[in-house]
């Protein structure tokens, strides 16, 4: 890995998404980028390029409207680049060769442009519809990197639980994490009603990785279950595949990443 992502939006998790890619910067020995995309403001290029097209009985609103909503997004832009200016310099005073990404456009495009097998990305998850949350999982499915999901800070990964189903995209992320967190305790831990069929998943792996770290066990139940062992062990991070390419896997993987991290209140890493 040669970089972080640290992606914010009008979100109250900024504050946790930089200190997070700043705590696994300083971790992994990465460079961080600070990025901002303001969709708003070339959404409303376009709609004033139409301008000449529309009924002139309903330009006026709409030229209000946009107005409006593009003071506000200006707003909005110069209060993020403030908040990029200072986390960039948190950054720079931390050791950490850092730079700021701002752009207008669009996000996941503007994501997958910047994310590559060599790099980590960092977002927030937020109840509330922000500009992330809209598009968390587009980027999840569409980014090429690892993408670490939270809604708190991640100050330390000494305890991963990794949820195993022997698909590729968990012997990718399970990869990810030997390979990038060498010293940490990790937990392969595989769902599933069958404990014959758990068994025979978990051997997959167990041949696979020689991880002196690595610990294997199964669960009964549901994902409630998983996060309710999770807390308990006081893991730091989960990490799980997201999105199979077999397609017949990709919709029963697929949801069970999209609920996990929906209802997760830890820190997880997704690889698709």
């Amino acid at each position: 890995m040669k970089k972080i992502i640290a992606c914010i939006d009008s979100s109250s998790l900024n504050k946790n998404v930089c200190e997070s890619a700043i705590n696994i910067a300083k971790m992994l020995n990465l460079k961080i980028y600070f990025l901002n995309v303001n969709e708003v403001l070339q959404d409303y290029a376009t709609s004033f390029a139409m301008m000449g097209v529309m009924d002139p009985t309903h330009q006026y609103h709409i030229d209000y409207e946009i107005i409006k909503e593009l003071n506000e997004s200006k707003d909005r832009a110069a209060e993020l680049k403030n908040t990029l200016g200072l986390y960039n310099k948190f950054a720079l005073n931390s050791g950490l060769d850092s730079q700021i990404i701002q752009e207008e456009g669009d996000l996941v495009v503007k994501i997958q442009s910047l994310c590559d097998d060599e790099s980590i990305l960092v977002i927030g998850n937020s109840a509330s519809s922000n500009q992330i949350s809209r598009n968390l999982f587009d980027i999840i499915k569409y980014a090429k990197s690892p993408i670490f999901t939270l809604s708190s800070n991640i100050q330390k990964v000494d305890k991963i639980l990794v949820a195993y189903d022997g698909s590729n995209t968990s012997d990718k992320i399970l990869d990810f994490v030997c390979k990038n967190f060498k010293n940490a305790e990790k937990i392969i831990l595989n769902l599933n009603e069958s404990k014959e069929k758990s068994d025979q998943i978990l051997s997959k792996a167990k041949e696979t990785y020689s991880d002196e770290n690595l610990k294997f066990i199964s669960i009964h139940g549901s994902i409630d279950e998983m996060l309710d062992f999770a807390n308990k062990n006081e893991i730091d991070l989960i990490a799980c595949g997201a999105f199979n390419s077999n397609p017949i896997k990709r919709f029963f993987f697929g949801s069970f990443s999209a609920e996990l991290i929906e209802e997760s209140k830890l820190p997880i890493v997704t690889i698709s």
